[in-house]
């Protein structure tokens, strides 16, 4: 049915823009529809896959495994977003070329860091976290482990920004805590109200499980914030326990409690850590290095043809 309905408008596309690659976001169905284009209209194709379950569901379901091995057999290179997916991608199509290729972020206008925080945070050690409320993102867990080391830290706050599904778990949670004084849930808020939030916080906290390379740690980094993320997350690929943030152990209370006491007992060592992750992005993770690194790949390939 998609490529009934899409492939001409594809094809009308191709002959508009005369393009030399065509780049594509998901192997199913993005990519699977320019696989089957007819040869006229083939191009060097690269795909970037971006969540693990979509690819490692390939070893349960054999016509999403037949499906991407389509894509996987036409692609010049199949790409994810860190290194274990691309581990997966190998494990499921051997004879592909593949690579990683990570997301990027854009840098915080300046103005941000400069205005000054709203009264209600003066003073305050200020813990955001941001996302989806689903049950990977692991909010109520987060809860829990701030709640663990809360009375250690009484000007401390954690400002939480998201919505969704398990809204009603975390709502519990922090009334189970008696934590309704010290997590303050901000619901769904605009992109510039979240940055601007991050230019406020001490540190930025997401323990959430089976994170391909989630966008919102390199917002965090390049607003000069510490992190806090879990060990089996893609981020890890180029974040390092300990210099730009701390690293925990997936779906464990006590790990993430210990981690944000670490974070909260050493202004001096938070801001350092803040520092290396700035400039990490600013050296590496910039959506312009990242784009120019895709048309290296680019250009290698043509140069091939």
């Amino acid at each position: 049915m998609a490529q009934w309905s899409a492939q001409r408008r594809i094809i009308r596309t191709i002959q508009q823009f005369q393009p030399q690659v065509i780049f594509c976001h998901h192997s199913l169905p993005n990519g699977w529809l320019v696989a089957h284009l007819p040869p006229a209209y083939r191009r060097p194709l690269f795909v970037l896959e971006h969540d693990y379950d979509e690819i490692a569901d390939c070893y349960q379901l054999p016509h999403r495994r037949a499906a991407m091995q389509a894509v996987a057999e036409r692609a010049t290179q199949l790409m994810a977003v860190s290194t274990r997916m691309e581990k997966d991608l190998n494990a499921l199509f051997p004879e592909a070329s593949t690579a990683t290729h990570y997301n990027g972020v854009d840098l915080p206008p300046p103005a941000l860091a400069s205005t000054p925080r709203p009264p209600e945070l003066q003073a305050k050690q200020v813990i955001l976290s941001c996302a989806l409320f689903s049950e990977r993102k692991g909010m109520p867990l987060l809860v829990q482990a701030f709640g663990a080391i809360a009375a250690n830290y009484p000007n401390a706050v954690l400002r939480i920004i998201g919505g969704g599904p398990a809204e009603a778990k975390v709502r519990q949670t922090v009334e189970r805590l008696n934590l309704r004084d010290r997590v303050q849930l901000l619901g769904k808020q605009p992109h510039e109200r979240v940055r601007q939030e991050m230019a406020w916080a001490d540190g930025f906290a997401l323990v959430s499980w089976d994170e391909p390379f989630a966008t919102v740690y390199l917002e965090a980094m390049a607003a000069g914030k510490p992190i806090i993320c879990c060990r089996d997350g893609g981020i890890c690929d180029v974040v390092k326990d300990g210099l730009q943030g701390y690293i925990v152990t997936p779906k464990d209370v006590k790990s993430a409690a210990q981690a944000l006491d670490r974070l909260l007992t050493n202004p001096s060592q938070r801001q350092r850590m803040g520092q290396h992750a700035q400039h990490l992005i600013t050296t590496t993770l910039t959506w312009d290095a990242q784009a120019q690194a895709l048309i290296n790949r680019f250009e290698q390939a043509l140069a091939k043809l």
